[in-house]
């Protein structure tokens, strides 16, 4: 898992364009740009059965391509960089553009409109 966010306005000392893990190719990667609809905040998610935590940023953004379409991104951090993603949650109000990198595998869909569940013959 992994993914780099980067707001209109780069930190001092930075360059303008979010970096990925080398793990990733770069052809394997999926850009989204909007609007912040809230400030961002860090959640506890479950990563495995056991039960283990971890935190994530969370931001929610709109107006996301084409289609202008709503994205939640979830960022993981660390526990020992839970203080690091509270910062950038800090940083990160509501009404701020940002971009977000992530790598196509970790993409999912949320269907809230759907109208039709059939059972496909096996």
């Amino acid at each position: 898992m992994s993914a780099a966010v980067q707001t209109s306005e780069p930190p001092e000392g930075r360059s303008g364009s979010p970096t990925l893990s080398p793990q990733i190719a770069p052809d394997c990667v999926m850009q989204f740009s909007g609007q912040l609809m809230h400030a961002a905040h860090v959640a506890n998610r479950v990563i495995d059965r056991e039960g283990h935590v971890l935190p994530v940023l969370v931001l929610e953004l709109e107006d996301c391509g084409a289609g202008h379409h709503q994205v939640v991104v979830h960022v993981p951090f660390t526990e020992a960089d839970r203080a690091q993603a509270e910062r950038q949650a800090r940083a990160l109000q509501r009404g701020q553009t940002v971009t977000v990198l992530t790598a196509l595998s970790d993409v999912r869909l949320f269907l809230p409109g759907a109208s039709l569940v059939a059972e496909q013959p096996h």
